[in-house]
Order: C-alpha cells, then sequence, then structure tokens
C-alpha cells in the first residue's frame, strides 16, 4: 500500500488494482466518497497527499500520510518560468507594505498587470538615493520617470469598527472639501483602543494597516477583505491621554502618490466641529477560567463602587487550584492577564489589553468548595484585580506609562534572561552591554521574562539589519539573532521600539567602555590602548 502511494504520487495517476475482479456485495459504499480504481486513473492535479492505514491483530492502528510532487509523466513538474511572474516582492522596512524588489516601487492595492512579460522598473531616483524603502516612503526626486500612484478609493460611504464599542457599530465619518474623511470617538477606560474602517458597512471592502497593532507610519491596505487582527493601534498611555477623552481618526491621501495616510490625535470638547456630538461607550469584560474550561464567562458589573467594577463569584474545585484571566468586550485580542504564567504571587504586575495573554493566568489555591470571589477594577488605565476566600485575599495592579512591559535578552552565552535597561533619555528604547565569550552566538529580545513570547527575526541566520524583526509573539522558535565578532568584545544590543526601520527595532554594535563605537581602527584598537582584543 505504501509503494502504491509512491507510485500514484510520483506519476500523478493511480494504477489499476490488478487483483480487484469483482466487488464484494456486502461492502455498502453507497454515497460513500471513495473510487475504486480497477483501471489508470488521472488525479488531475501535479502534487498532493497519499495514506494508507494499518490494522493490527492485537488492536494497534498506524496511519501513514505522504506528499509529493508528480516527477514522471504528463504530471510531471517543470522548472519556473520566470517571464511568466508578474512581480517579485518584498516588504518595506518602514511602511511593511509591499514593494517591488528592484525599483523598490511600491505596489498599489489593484496592481497593474505588466503588457508584456515582467514587470520592470519604470523610474529612477535621484543619484546616490537609496532604494531600501518604497516609493511611498521615499521623499527624494527622480531622473526619470515618476513613482507609483495609489489606486483611487472607488466611491461610497466610509465607516470606522473600533474596540470602544466592542466592535459592535459602524460609526460614520464626513468628508471636507479637501478629501479628509473624519471620524470621532471617546477613548475608553483602559485608554488603548483598535480599529479600521470599511465601506457600506462591508468586510469585503475594509480598509486597514499592513500589519498588525499598527501604528499611523504603517501602510494602509485595502479596500479589499479584511484580514483579521490588522488594526490600527491607539494606546494612550504613554502619551497621557486620558479615558474620556476624544479621539479623532482622520484618512487622507497623499498628494504626490495617493497613498492613505491614517492619523489620530485627540481634541477638547469645545474643539469638536459643530453638530458633532461623541457619546461614551459602557464596556464588557469577561472571565476565562479553569472552572468554565477555557470559556469566556460574562462579568457582573458591581454596583455602587468608587470605581468600574466587574464581578464573578464560583467555587474553588477538586483539585483545590483555581487559574483564569479576563477578556474586554468578549475579545481574545483584548486579554488582561498576570507578567507571568499562572501566578499568585501578589508584585507581579497586571498586562494588557492584548492578544498575548492566552497562556498566563493568575492562580488561587483554597480548600474544595471554598466561595471565590474575584473582583476586576478598570478607570483611566489603571488595572487592578482582587481575589477573595476563606483561605486566601490578594490584590495586583497595573504598571503606569513605560512600565507596561519588561524586556530581556535570552542569549546562548547565558543561563537565564537577563533584563534590559530603559534609556531614560529616549522612550521605548532598552540597552544591554554584554561580553561575547566566542566568535558566534545568538539571542532573542523576551518580553516580560516568557521564552514564549519573544522579538525575533522573520528569518534567522542573518546580521544586524538585515532582516524584519517580528513580534512580540509566540512564533520565534528556532529564529535566533547572530551576533559574529571577537571573543571578548564587548556588545551594547538595543531595542528601539519607535524605530522607523523595522530592521533596526533590535540591533547590535561593538562598544568601549564608555559606549563609542568599537573599530578595528579606533585609537584604542590602533594603539593598544585598551587590553581588550579589537571587535569587528
Amino acid at each position: 500500500g505504501l509503494v502504491k502511494c509512491f507510485i500514484l504520487l510520483m506519476h500523478g495517476s493511480c494504477p489499476p488494482n490488478i487483483h480487484l475482479a469483482d466487488l464484494n456485495p456486502h461492502i455498502d459504499a453507497h454515497a460513500y466518497p471513495v473510487l475504486f480504481a480497477n483501471e489508470m486513473t488521472d488525479l488531475g492535479t501535479s502534487s498532493g497527499y497519499a495514506g494508507v492505514s494499518s490494522f493490527g491483530f492485537g488492536g494497534t492502528n498506524a496511519r501513514a500520510d505522504l506528499w509529493a510532487k508528480a516527477t514522471a509523466g504528463p504530471r510531471k513538474t517543470g522548472t519556473l518560468d520566470e517571464e511568466k511572474i508578474d512581480f517579485i516582492t518584498v516588504r518595506c522596512p518602514r511602511c511593511l507594505g509591499w514593494m517591488d524588489h528592484v525599483g523598490a516601487g511600491a505596489m498599489p492595492n489593484d496592481v497593474p498587470k505588466p503588457q508584456v512579460g515582467r514587470f520592470k522598473a519604470c523610474c529612477i531616483r535621484d543619484e546616490f538615493a537609496t532604494y531600501e524603502y518604497c516609493s511611498f516612503c521615499y521623499t527624494g526626486g527622480y531622473q526619470y520617470g515618476n513613482c507609483v500612484t495609489e489606486s483611487p478609493m472607488p466611491p461610497g460611504r466610509l465607516y470606522v469598527k473600533g474596540t470602544w464599542d466592542g466592535m459592535s457599530s459602524h460609526r460614520e465619518g464626513f468628508q471636507t472639501p479637501d478629501g479628509v474623511y473624519h471620524f470621532f470617538a471617546r477613548l475608553g477606560e483602559t485608554r488603548v483602543e483598535r480599529f479600521y474602517f470599511c465601506l457600506e458597512k462591508s468586510d469585503g471592502w475594509a480598509l486597514f494597516p499592513a500589519a498588525e497593532n499598527a501604528g499611523p507610519e504603517i501602510r494602509t491596505m485595502g479596500p479589499k477583505k479584511f484580514e483579521e487582527g490588522h488594526y490600527w493601534l491607539v494606546d494612550g498611555r504613554d502619551k497621557q491621554w486620558s479615558e474620556g477623552d476624544v479621539l479623532h481618526i482622520t484618512v487622507s491621501a497623499d498628494k504626490s502618490n495617493g497613498s492613505r495616510k491614517v492619523a489620530w490625535e485627540t481634541l477638547a470638547d469645545s474643539d469638536l466641529p459643530a453638530g458633532v456630538q461623541v457619546d461614551a461607550c459602557e464596556s464588557s469584560y469577561s472571565v476565562a477560567g479553569s472552572w468554565t474550561g477555557g470559556r469566556l464567562v460574562p462579568m457582573t458589573p458591581v454596583r455602587g463602587a468608587k470605581r468600574r467594577c466587574f464581578e464573578v463569584i464560583t467555587r474553588i474545585g477538586v483539585t483545590g487550584r483555581e487559574t483564569f484571566h479576563f477578556a474586554r468586550h468578549g475579545d481574545e485580542n483584548q486579554l488582561i492577564y498576570p507578567a507571568e504564567r499562572s501566578t499568585h504571587r501578589p508584585n507581579v504586575p497586571i498586562r494588557g489589553p492584548d492578544n498575548l495573554g492566552k497562556d498566563r493566568n493568575w492562580l488561587v489555591a483554597g480548600s474544595q468548595n471554598e466561595t471565590l470571589t474575584i473582583r476586576l477594577e478598570v478607570e483611566n488605565g489603571h488595572v487592578a484585580v482582587a481575589v477573595r476566600c476563606a483561605s486566601v485575599a490578594a490584590r495586583w495592579e497595573s504598571s503606569p506609562g513605560q512600565m507596561q512591559r519588561q524586556f530581556g535578552v535570552s542569549g546562548s552565552w547565558l543561563e537565564e534572561v537577563v533584563p534590559m535597561d530603559r534609556d531614560a533619555d529616549h522612550q521605548g528604547v532598552y540597552r544591554l552591554r554584554a561580553v561575547l565569550p566566542s566568535d558566534f552566538e545568538e539571542f532573542v529580545v523576551v518580553v516580560d521574562g516568557d521564552p514564549g513570547c519573544t522579538l525575533h527575526p522573520e528569518v534567522a541566520g542573518f546580521g544586524c539589519g538585515e532582516v524584519l524583526v517580528c513580534g512580540p509573539d509566540d512564533q520565534g522558535l528556532g529564529r535566533r539573532f547572530q551576533i559574529q565578532g571577537e571573543a571578548g568584545t564587548d556588545y551594547e544590543i538595543v531595542l528601539d521600539l519607535a524605530s522607523e526601520d523595522k530592521r533596526h527595532t533590535v540591533s547590535w554594535k561593538p562598544v568601549q567602555d564608555d559606549g563609542s563605537l568599537f573599530l578595528p581602527w579606533s585609537a584604542a584598537a590602533k594603539y593598544g590602548i585598551c587590553d581588550k582584543v579589537a571587535g569587528r
């Protein structure tokens, strides 16, 4: 059977079963999706899956599945015909949109098909100008041709959907004579909101960013089918925006290339346009606990509390342990959770709302059948969680401003995660000095000490600034940054969350004791002033 699967896949056809004369009359194959191949049968594809099952006398079952492409016969796969390729595209390291890999021309949403053969660059930038970034991010001039322009916005009414009301409604904006769309909403109690746009209330005609949890610098995609998780992220905690502030969102077209730009700011109520009224929305919260089987169950608002408070009452089960986390509006992208996994320590800060806390829970231990009361308080960006039962009472709180996250380095030369130091002069910048013990080392940047949540390279095996930095997420298995240099050299690893070039979100360089760049032609290396070995 296994050999027949090899033959079937390699030739793109099923060989006949020479031992099949008549079907067993006791086989009921009516309406069953099966074909008994008593003659040569074409599969109709040049690649696919095939498998065989085996049943032992002792009750042991086995299954083997294979995938292969056809290597012989009429279905044989050929070599790639490059003349039939329309475009070869890569990500722009600034806006993360797609661009031509040679001329760096941005790919518009409606990509025109080349008239003859492959696409060829249609413009040449100024002498010595960079082609590292797409034409939408490039602001210089051209020696020949003009830059690619974005496809025009189709006619229709534009709406915004946001987490301020749990994505439950479409808010229509208005367009000014200069072509700019304006939308208004109020910042919720978490001071963190996500949103995207759609034409005529259809997710099939959505405007969304090219990356998840995007800032205003990320390219706007669409109108086309919405891609799940691709929202613009408004975080007012570092900007000191307050709960209830009016959020003013604009969508405009760049005058030079037509690319759509999304921006936001806060306004005072007195600055609202005449006739515009922005109402606040009430948020709901759910809890996912071990007693719910991981399902989100709505929490009950606590009436008369000084702060916005939600409560759930349950009983401790037979294991004597219960775990839980929360979600705003029942949204898996707005989880509230502790910085550590399964923690009961009271000094662990609260994280969220975001999509990184699915496997992080608070842990409460007590006696079976004890009544457990869990309270969640959310007000003006501050989150507090309190639990109370006969055996234990505990309270956790969130960290303010720039202390929302803790970053560290997990390296091949380190036995544990080493915390990075926050740069007091530059917001969103973290640093770590380390001595390279060998000529080759690897590392990743870890979020909140969790090896399952990292900032990592898109592809392993590249040096500093040669590949996009991804994360934080759980997709970094096997993807680590590589440092190559002289053993004994001091290196500084820098995390810059505000870097315009996403290849330099994580960077590293050899340095001297005073922090200056340590190069073979530096004075310290040239004259032997320093006892260290010269770094490459």
